[in-house]
């Protein structure tokens, strides 16, 4: 198979967005110093991804970021991010495959794990957003970063994009190899990994399948009055690891830890009881049951202290739903009042505004500072000031778990691009262009004034001429947005490709550029009338 084949089957299976994409460049360390970030070098460009660009990035001349959802606000491929360095990332292969979930994995340029879905047809953003989070949370993983992020795309927006894998680089070994991962640990070359996706690429009807069986799994589960087996099955007061292992079976291996597990949440619901008890379930719900010298040693150990639940053990991290279980009764919150978060909707902006919904309240909570969100007293004070409502205190662990499900449901909305810093700048200019004293020449550009390139049909300036507007208006910006901004409307700097510079009555000048069409002169107005004579 040649290369170019190759290049063409991954380019269709990452199919995204036509009219932008991303790069990066040289990864700095984050704040942190935990990993490298290519947050301070990334940026996106007016143009989409091409056949050229994916050759680029396959042999290490330049990254390429795609953005999953299409023009239509459909989508071919999307993304579960786990974003966890110190998991055991063949483990969750190993649970991935034994779920039979239709995902890919591949090592993230961070060293965490990208599992990625394919459809064989388009279907909606909301769609595959809908069933990728069901599959997050099946595999333990409820909190992880979701792509696509958006559900629709529309005019001045060009959505969140996602750096691809087999990325021919890793910047003097900053980042990994974004590699596919077979279930030994083993790295697959490029052509098994596109053969991989393309073998798992799943129908809307099957996605729509996966959707609802999520939606099923969320649904209240009715709470246990006492210690037995109901239909609506066992331990609907308790964690919900305990809930799915009674169905689905204890794991072997793992079958003490659990017991243990199983005896923090008897000794809570059942006081008086709880040694019988357990030693009821070791028999029910363990297969085969444990001897009966690790039943007492457990109770043995239950007996000297108030124990917490073993969450991050196995088995019952992958079957962990911390949002749930924290507002159970006898869960890890021990059934305290706290905020359920219902909806949250995000008017995405230069300064995205969150409008939460919780159980309870009819009207909605705005959130403008994102600290307002994860720091938990602070919300907690927003939600008096707002809902006029308050709530048990929360550990930085449990909120976290509790916002980022919620987040990860965003529906996201693109704000009018009026009220956005571009929406901004492009009015300025406008103003800068067409409302002021206009040039009559080029050779005007030496005293920063702009003028109409009429046979070229475009405005031309120098940028100093219209930074110095622009803060005058009062526009914060950074030295590169002007320039960015510029490009985004369809302009540049003339001779780019000569350094920028260009000869005006013997000076050297660096012009820039915007198409006429980018904006709108301002109206012709009649002169005022003559005034009337008085006789």
């Amino acid at each position: 198979m040649s290369d170019e084949k190759l290049v063409q089957r991954i380019a269709a299976l990452f199919d995204g967005y036509s009219k932008a994409s991303g790069t990066h460049g040289m990864p700095e360390r984050d704040p942190n110093g935990l990993k490298w970030s290519i947050k301070k070098t990334a940026k996106t460009l007016n143009v989409g991804p091409t056949t050229e660009l994916w050759k680029k990035h396959l042999s290490g001349e330049r990254p390429l970021g795609v953005v999953p959802i299409r023009d239509d606000s459909t989508c071919a491929w999307g993304s579960i991010d786990v974003d966890e360095y110190d998991s055991d990332l063949l483990q969750l292969i190993a649970r991935v495959e034994s779920m039979k979930l239709p995902l890919v994995p591949c090592r993230s340029k961070s060293g965490g794990l990208h599992l990625f879905l394919f459809t064989s047809e388009p279907v909606t953003a909301e769609l595959m957003q809908a069933a990728l989070r069901g599959m997050a949370e099946a595999i333990g993983h409820g909190g992880a970063e979701i792509f696509p992020k958006q559900t629709t795309i529309g005019a001045g927006s060009s959505g969140n994009w996602m750096v691809m894998p087999y990325y021919g680089d890793t910047f003097s070994g900053k980042l990994q190899h974004q590699h596919g991962l077979k279930k030994t640990g083993a790295e697959m070359t490029l052509e098994e990994f596109v053969a991989r996706a393309e073998r798992e690429r799943v129908t809307a009807k099957q996605l729509q399948a996966y959707k609802s069986k999520a939606e099923r799994s969320r649904r209240p589960q009715p709470q246990r009055k006492n210690h037995s087996l109901e239909p609506d099955g066992p331990f609907g007061d308790g964690p919900p690891c305990l809930q799915v292992m009674a169905q689905s079976g204890f794991p072997e291996g793992g079958r003490n830890n659990a017991l243990f597990h199983l005896g923090v949440y008897l000794k809570r619901a059942l006081p008086d009881r709880w040694k019988e008890a357990l030693a009821d379930d070791n028999q029910k719900y363990m297969q085969p049951p444990l001897p009966l010298e690790e039943v007492l040693q457990v109770q043995k150990q239950l007996d000297k202290k108030e124990y917490r639940y073993k969450c991050r053990d196995q088995p019952m991290a992958q079957h962990c739903d911390k949002v749930a279980c924290l507002g159970r009764e006898f869960g890890v919150g021990d059934g305290a009042d706290i905020p359920i978060i219902t909806h949250i909707r995000v008017v995405q902006s230069d300064d995205p505004i969150w409008f939460m919904s919780l159980k309870g309240s009819n009207t909605e909570l705005q959130i403008t500072d994102a600290r307002d969100l994860t720091d938990f007293k602070r919300f907690r004070n927003q939600c008096v000031r707002q809902l006029r409502v308050t709530f048990h205190l929360l550990s930085d662990d449990h909120w976290t778990a509790i916002y980022s499900a919620a987040l990860a449901g965003a529906k996201v909305e693109e704000a009018p691009v009026d009220l956005t810093a571009l929406g901004e700048f492009q009015g300025l200019l406008q103003n800068y262009v067409t409302n002021r004293q206009h040039g009559k020449s080029r050779d005007d550009l030496l005293r920063d004034i702009g003028w109409e390139n009429e046979a070229e049909r475009r405005y031309e300036f120098t940028m100093a001429g219209l930074t110095r507007h622009l803060r005058q208006e009062g526009l914060k910006f950074t030295r590169q947005q002007p320039g960015e901004w510029i490009r985004t409307l369809g302009g540049g700097q003339l001779n780019e490709h000569n350094g920028g510079v260009t000869k005006v009555k013997g000076r050297s000048l660096r012009i820039w550029w915007i198409p006429s069409g980018a904006v709108e002169k301002a109206p012709e107005l009649a002169p005022p009338p003559p005034p009337e004579e008085h006789i």
